[in-house]
Parts: structure tokens; C-alpha cells; sequence
């Protein structure tokens, strides 16, 4: 590899997987981690099904998978009452669960990975200064012994957590809200006759408690500690034992603590996730509350939006003005992200962050069955969207802006190259897509995989070929047009849907608008395509 481009700071899961998508697109990349070695507290606990969608590029789900524990339900109980219950079954995605794996052993995965395609953490190194240009970022670096060095940079990445030094010596602010309790947390033997692969988040007279199902017969305990009380600093198995018993009649016993530790609720959000050619992704940009264990999905979806971004302005696919596509769109979710943990704190802890109407929608009601039927989505990270509006249907259609659906008969998704996937979809072969597929092929084939599908499959040639799926279930299940062309970007956000007679002009025109041609020639190809592509959709 030639002298890395990109500098990563930080090798928590958000810099490793930041890492590994600039490793699948060919650029080099250098990693740095203050930390001498990689952390051993618990910390981040689940990984949702939209991450394990998002993992996959990399072949490491199948390696987490064998690790964790699978979580199928959650469910809230109020004073030993069952007031909800989340079947992540109902979801139309090949990963109909939660994994349940402590971040230590989920940086383990990434690290192997990271290692096995070439790739190098460079531990008890620091950034210390930051200076930049139009043209590049200079970064003072000083290592465990004390020696410091300049290297210099293309793009820099601040992945290194909620202190991070990168946002410090950016001068951007770091606001939020502070929480009047504390969590206490420990991973535990629980004795009880709760099912294994079922969540549970009980709401007390006196705070409440959430049990998580881990590894090697133990459980996440996290209990809430009123901080105005005066609470001890230091959390003991009795601590968890005597607000566990506090919140619920379950008659649980805890032992055998393997890990505990405590931590207040808070959000914060940065000024801005990015300064000219340094970015902040991950924990760095944005804290939530640990209700729902969006933290670390949200900070890996960043680093897949970043990177085949920045990949694609270094390889020359696209401008600059591709990389605020990553302000605007994470920003977004950053800030829903914190309005939507704080609610689901203030509801579990029946605080004053919502209104009774809200709280209401919990409650198993007739009147909220389409709310009950959105929620597995929502926690699976499946409904955020990059448009103005959350469409009710985001995740479990193909909608511009939203996540592709991958259902369990779905086709595995060829992104493992890292460039944007176009399904063609028509009921009946045409003469005319195979020739104006191959000139987009021709002209964009660096950043573009093309794939088609209709009832006769074996009728239409493409460039990269077909796909391995029914017709009808693509069209009609999972909302791809009959008769269309939808593209698919390499973090599997579906980027724009062209439908009807005219799709495959207008998909020609989005893509000469957003990116550059990868072969030469290209003016004076574009004018004949044009042609090609009227007569092309008139005819089918």
C-alpha cells in the first residue's frame, strides 16, 4: 500500500469499521489509538440488525453471530406487568434479532479482520495538534515514549470517543442534557425463570432496570442510582441486587459479578461532525442514552457513510461536494438519535420528557397497532431516513433515502466491492436495457455493479448478471418498482428510484449530475447514450 491518505483516530468499532471500508476500496489509511492496548470493559453491548446488514461487506456477521447471543424480543413490564413486548421476528430482514456481544469481543472480530487485509493499529499514539489547508491536514502525533512526529494527510477522522481530542483541538462545542441519575451496571449470574433470548426493561415505583442476555450463562444487569441521593461511587453485586428487587417481585438472585462499573445518562451532540477536511464520527459527534443501544450502531453507520464517500473523491468517482452528503445526512440522525433516546429514557424512568399521549402509545391497544408494528424497525435501525420525513414504511420497503430491505429470500446484496448497486427490474425482457446497461457499465463500471431481474430472469443480459431472487417478492413484498431502475449506495442507502419508460434516461442524468466518469471520452459518449437511452425506453 502507498502512503496512507486517511488518518484514523481512534480503534474503537467505529475507526476499525471505518478502517476496513477504506481498505475494501483500495485506500490507504493509517489508524492511531491513545490506548495501549484495547479496552476490556464491557461497554457497548448490542448490535442491531441493520449493523449486521452493514458488517457483512466485510464477512465478519457470520464471526459475531458464533460470539454473541441472539435476542428475539423485548419486553417492558411496569410493576411486574407485561405493558409491551417487541418481536424482532416480524422483521423482514435475514437478522431477525438483536446480538447480544460486549464490545471487547466485537473489536476482537473487527481487529482480525482489519489485520488480515494488511491493515495496522498503531497503539499509545496520540493526535496532539491539527493544522490545515485547501489542500491537506497536518497532524502532530506523539507516541507512549514521548517522541513526536508530523505526518501529513488527506482527510482525518476523529473516531476517538466522547473525549475526543480531535473535536477538542477542532474547537467545536460538545452540548447535551444531563440525566438526574446514574446507571450502575454489572454482568452477572441471575437465577431466574425468564427466557434466554427475550430483553427485559422493568419500570419501578423507584427507577428501573433492564436485563440482557449475554455469553457464557451470564446477563447485563443496569440499574438506576438517583445521584441526588448520594449513592456510593463504587457499584457492588448488592447495589444491583437491592434495585433489581426494587423494581421487580421476579424474585431474581445475582452473582458472580464479572465486570462492573457505573455511568451517568446524558446526550450530547457536537457543533458539527465536520471542519474542512477533518471529520468525527462515532461517540466523538454524539452521545444518546444507553436506552435502545444506539450508541455504537449509530457510530459504525457513520463510518460506512463516510468512508466509500471519502473513497470515491480520492479514486476521482465524485467532487468534494459528495463528502456533505455525510454532514447533513448524520447530522440528522444524530440529533433524531438524541430527541429519541431521551424519550425513551423519560418514559422508562416516568419522568417529564413526554407527554402523556406518548406514554400511551406503549400500552398494547388496538389504536396503536401500526405504531407496535413500526417499533421492531425502528429499534433495528431500519427507519431512519435521510429525507425530510420518516416514511411509515422506511425499512421494510425500498424507499429513497432508507436502508434497502434484506429479507431472509432477498438476494445477498453484491456490495463487497464497495461501489453503488443498480437493480434493473422489468416484467418482460427488452432488447434495448442490455445495450444501454453496458454503456452505463462502460462509462461508470469503476463505481457501478449493474443487476437485473424480471419474471424472465435468463432473458435480459447485464453486464454483471442477475439476480438471484423472485420477481414478484422484490416488486411486490419489498416495494421495487415494476419497471425501473433503483440505485443502491455501498452503505445499502437506497439513493434514488427512476420508474417507468423513462427511468433509465433519468438514472443516466442523476448519475452524470453526482459523479465522474471512470474512462475517457466521456462528453463524447454521453451525447450518443442520450440517444440511445429515448429509444431504448420508448421501445420497452
Amino acid at each position: 500500500m502507498s502512503e496512507p491518505r486517511v488518518l484514523i483516530v481512534g480503534a474503537g468499532p467505529t475507526g476499525l469499521v471505518l478502517a476496513l471500508e477504506l481498505h475494501r476500496q483500495g485506500i490507504p489509511c493509517c489508524v492511531i489509538d491513545k490506548r495501549s492496548a484495547p479496552t476490556n470493559g464491557s461497554k457497548a453491548l448490542s448490535i442491531n440488525p441493520s449493523t449486521l446488514d452493514l458488517l457483512n461487506a466485510f464477512g465478519v456477521s457470520e464471526r459475531l453471530l458464533k460470539r454473541g447471543v441472539r435476542v428475539r424480543r423485548a419486553t417492558v413490564l411496569c410493576n411486574d406487568r407485561r405493558i409491551s413486548s417487541v418481536d424482532f421476528r416480524r422483521i423482514r430482514d435475514r437478522n431477525r434479532f438483536f446480538l447480544m456481544l460486549p464490545q471487547p469481543a466485537t473489536e476482537a472480530v473487527l481487529t482480525e479482520a482489519l489485520t488480515e487485509r494488511g491493515g495496522v493499529i498503531e497503539r499509545g499514539t496520540a493526535a496532539v495538534g491539527v493544522q490545515q489547508t485547501d489542500e491537506a491536514v497536518t497532524v502532530s502525533m506523539v507516541d507512549s515514549s514521548g517522541r513526536q512526529r508530523e505526518e501529513r494527510f488527506d482527510y482525518v477522522v476523529g473516531c476517538d470517543g466522547a473525549r475526543s481530542e480531535i473535536r477538542h483541538l477542532l474547537g467545536l462545542s460538545f452540548q447535551g442534557a444531563d440525566h438526574s441519575l446514574q446507571l450502575a451496571l454489572g454482568d452477572v449470574k441471575i437465577a431466574w425463570d425468564r427466557p434466554r433470548d427475550e430483553a427485559f426493561y422493568v419500570m419501578g415505583d423507584d427507577g428501573f432496570c433492564i436485563v440482557l442476555p449475554l455469553t457464557n450463562d451470564r446477563h447485563r444487569v443496569v440499574v438506576t442510582v438517583d445521584a441526588q441521593r448520594g449513592e456510593p461511587a463504587v457499584v457492588t453485586l448488592a447495589t444491583l441486587q437491592e434495585r433489581l428487587d426494587a423494581c421487580t417481585r421476579s424474585g431474581a438472585v445475582l452473582s458472580d459479578p464479572s465486570w462492573l462499573s457505573q455511568a451517568p445518562i446524558y446526550t450530547r451532540i457536537a457543533a458539527a461532525n465536520r471542519s474542512r477536511r477533518v471529520f468525527l464520527a462515532g461517540d466523538a459527534v454524539h452521545l444518546f442514552s444507553p436506552i435502545g443501544g444506539y450508541g455504537m450502531n449509530t457510530g459504525i453507520a457513520d463510518a460506512m457513510s463516510l468512508g466509500w464517500r471519502l473513497a470515491y473523491v480520492l479514486r476521482g468517482f465524485a467532487a468534494e461536494t459528495c463528502l456533505q452528503g455525510y454532514e447533513v445526512e448524520r447530522m440528522k440522525v444524530a440529533r433524531e438519535m438524541v430527541q429519541q433516546t431521551e424519550i425513551s429514557t423519560s418514559l422508562l424512568r416516568r419522568g417529564t420528557l413526554h407527554s402523556p399521549a406518548l406514554e400511551a402509545q406503549w400500552l398494547p391497544r388496538m389504536s396503536n397497532r401500526r405504531l407496535l408494528k413500526a417499533l421492531p424497525y425502528q429499534l433495528a435501525g431500519f427507519t431512519q431516513s435521510y429525507n425530510e420525513v420518516n416514511p411509515p414504511t422506511a425499512g421494510r420497503v425500498a424507499l429513497p433515502g432508507c436502508m434497502v430491505p434484506i429479507g431472509e429470500r432477498m438476494p445477498a446484496w453484491p456490495h463487497a466491492r464497495g461501489v453503488h448497486h443498480l437493480v434493473c427490474t422489468a416484467p418482460r425482457p427488452s432488447d434495448h436495457w442490455p445495450e444501454a446497461l453496458a454503456g452505463l457499465r462502460k462509462e461508470y463500471g469503476g463505481m457501478l455493479q449493474i443487476s437485473t431481474l424480471s419474471r424472465h430472469a435468463t432473458d435480459i443480459a447485464a453486464p454483471d448478471g442477475q439476480l438471484d431472487c423472485e420477481y414478484g417478492r422484490l416488486v411486490t413484498r419489498y416495494g421495487f418498482p415494476s419497471h425501473g431502475m433503483t440505485l443502491v449506495r455501498p452503505d445499502l442507502y437506497v439513493e434514488t428510484i427512476t420508474d417507468g419508460k423513462g427511468s433509465a434516461d433519468a438514472m443516466a442524468r442523476h448519475l452524470a449530475t453526482h459523479y465522474r466518469r471512470d474512462a475517457s471520452g466521456f462528453s463524447a459518449w454521453l451525447d450518443p447514450l442520450a440517444g440511445l437511452l429515448a429509444r431504448t425506453t420508448t421501445s420497452t
